[in-house]
């Protein structure tokens, strides 16, 4: 019985001996990716939806720093072994670099960055310019205002503008509230309102007519759909 018990106990001890540092380790490398996910996130930004950039990226980053310091602490040690895997995996880090940039460069060259400007474009087509806007989200929809240099009220903050004060108090609102206020300016200017949002109104938009979408661009928050809520559909509703 003795020796079942010693035997449970080291087996015990040696498990949480090994297991513990492994487990704190882990611990630590998520922390730190986290801490660097800030820097890799504009190049992560620019790749493909499907490629976990930001997170990948993150891990080479923190690998090759402890790597950094790994060395500067015995850079007289190294053997040839040694200096060869060190080598290797060295390589292996900036062959994925390289990976990721050319999924970047040929991402940057197939999409725009941001479809703003598409759907600015599409707006002056069709002649809408001069039309009444309503916008949300407001930091989404202020980049449309400004191409086209045409005022926009954001539901958000309750005003009208081309840009937006992010000092301001501003509240968050549902797709059904958005509709409900291009309803109410559109009864209340007696004209058609054109909405900007960043996302697809689904069954809140039933009864208003959708225009177009822009959903080819590397930032996902900037991809667009246009609506008109015509006035006289307002009006029978009401």
């Amino acid at each position: 019985m003795k020796r079942i018990s010693q035997f449970v106990v080291t087996s015990f001890v040696a498990g949480v001996v090994i297991v513990v540092p492994i487990y704190l380790s882990g611990l630590l490398l998520v922390k730190a990716m986290q801490a660097v996910a800030g820097i890799v996130r504009p190049i992560a930004r620019v790749l493909p939806a499907w490629f976990p950039a930001e997170r990948l990226l993150s891990l080479i980053l923190v690998l090759v720093v402890c790597l950094w310091f790994s060395l500067s602490e015995q850079p007289f040690q190294i053997t040839r072994s040694r200096r060869r895997g060190v080598a290797g995996v060295v390589t292996l880090l900036f062959a994925t670099h390289m990976v990721a940039a050319a999924l970047a460069a040929s991402t940057d060259l197939i999409y725009p960055f941001s479809a703003s400007r598409q759907t600015a474009e599409f707006i002056e087509r069709r002649g809408l310019i001069d039309s009444t806007m309503v916008g949300s989200k407001f930091d989404i929809a202020s980049a449309v205002a400004n191409y086209l240099n045409h005022p926009v009220y954001y539901v958000e903050q309750k005003q009208i503008g081309t840009f937006v004060r992010w000092k301001e108090r501003r509240t968050r609102v549902t797709p059904a509230e958005v509709v409900r206020t291009a309803h109410e300016l559109a009864s209340m200017n007696h004209t058609d309102i054109v909405m900007i949002v960043s996302y697809d109104l689904g069954a809140d938009g039933v009864g208003i007519m959708e225009l177009a979408s822009f959903q080819q661009s590397i930032l996902k928050e900037e991809r667009y759909w246009l609506y008109l809520v015509p006035y006289r559909t307002t009006r029978s509703l009401s």
